[in-house]
Order: C-alpha cells, then sequence, then structure tokens
C-alpha cells in the first residue's frame, strides 16, 4: 500500500473519531480540512469494513471468489458477460472490474480460464 493510500485511510479514521466525539460532520471536516464527502467515504469503508491491506476499491473478497468460481464454471464467458450475469444476479459490477479481478488470479485470457478449468474438473473425484 503505498503513502498516499496509508495517508487517506489514517484521516479517515481521524475523521470518524472526531465526528463520534463532536457529533457534528462539518465541524469535525472543518478541523481535519477536508471535504464533507471525504467523511462519507470514510463512513461507507467502515460500514463494509475494508480491511487495511486493501484499496478502497477493491470489491469484497466474496464477490471476488464468486467472480472466480464463475468464471471456472463457464471458462468461455468474458468480462462483459460475466458483469451481465451478475448484475442480473443482484451484484452489479462493471465489466473492467471483472477483467482486473481475473487478470489478478491469472484467469484474464480466456485459454488461463479453459486450462483452470481442466485442471480443477481433473482435481475433483
Amino acid at each position: 500500500m503505498n503513502a498516499r493510500t496509508e495517508n487517506r485511510r489514517e484521516r479517515g479514521r481521524r475523521l470518524l473519531a472526531l465526528v463520534e466525539q463532536l457529533g457534528n460532520v462539518s465541524e469535525a471536516c472543518r478541523r481535519v480540512g477536508v471535504d464533507r464527502s471525504e467523511y462519507y467515504r470514510a463512513r461507507r469503508r467502515a460500514a463494509r469494513g475494508e480491511d487495511a491491506d486493501r484499496s478502497p476499491l477493491a470489491k469484497p473478497l466474496e464477490l471476488e471468489r464468486r467472480i472466480v468460481a464463475l468464471c471456472l464454471e463457464n471458462p468461455e464467458w468474458g468480462c462483459d458477460r460475466l458483469s451481465y450475469y451478475l448484475t442480473l444476479k443482484g451484484d452489479p459490477v462493471s465489466s473492467p472490474t471483472v477483467q482486473k479481478i481475473l487478470i489478478r488470479h491469472d484467469l484474464g485470457r480466456r485459454a488461463a480460464r479453459e486450462a483452470a478449468a481442466a485442471r480443477r474438473r481433473s482435481e475433483t473425484p
């Protein structure tokens, strides 16, 4: 994690604590020197329970696992089709996000997904 992200996280934690102490979002934001929108972003991150090691833009781990499992069940599906399917099922996620997750798991290309799916089938009794 880079220093800029760490500073943002730390500032968000301080801001949340100050709002709790003061009971006033505007005053806390003034004291920390940030816009009120920064408070609401920090509050959403805290509500999602994001780890300090994960980017604030990262998808929840369970959704990431579901994307990987779904792509191994259907290796011929690309990121657009996976995104569309997940959105229909109630997990809206953009196709670029799906592609980034697939690349992170070395499943960005169809051939890689098919090979991983074949390995998975051969390992299952």
